[in-house]
């Protein structure tokens, strides 16, 4: 479960946001975890031109958790509807970021995946880049670091 509007403290909607585990590589005691970032598309989980990340786990002991961005493939908030000018609001990169926040600290305090104190690392090309690089600035307490790849960091 997804908050919808991060900046609207009163709101209580959430609604299922889509994403992927690889475990098979982790050891939780000593093994980070990769937030590799989905952008703006159906995510298909690790791409197959984006295995690099999958070969970093494995030399990490690491855990990769893929995470679809809101209104995109199966992660829309609104259902059918998503896609209504009312709705697009909430399609943004800040409320994005929020939702990487969140999903992060779901997924410490209930201890998903075996996850605990683990150091989280942000991946992201292009626009998902962006919001890796975005992400460690804004958010510097939850994570280690950010790969950010063909990251525009200046939106024009």
């Amino acid at each position: 479960d997804q908050v919808l509007d991060h900046y609207n403290y009163q709101s209580t909607t959430y609604w299922k946001q889509r994403y992927f585990a690889i475990e098979d590589y982790f050891d939780p005691k000593v093994g980070n975890v990769f937030l590799y970032i989905c952008g703006e598309y159906t995510c298909p989980g690790v791409p197959q031109s984006r295995q690099w990340v999958v070969s970093l786990a494995q030399k990490f002991k690491a855990l990769i958790l893929v995470v679809e961005h809101r209104f995109y493939g199966s992660s829309m908030p609104f259902g059918e509807k998503s896609l209504e000018l009312e709705n697009m609001k909430y399609l943004n990169s800040e409320q994005a970021l929020s939702d990487l926040a969140y999903f992060i600290m779901k997924v410490k305090q209930n201890n998903m995946h075996r996850v605990s104190n683990n150091p989280w690392i942000t991946v992201g090309g292009s626009y998902p880049g962006a919001l890796s690089a975005w992400f460690r600035y804004k958010y510097p307490h939850l994570t280690i670091g950010a790969i950010a790849s063909s990251a525009v960091i200046k939106a024009i």
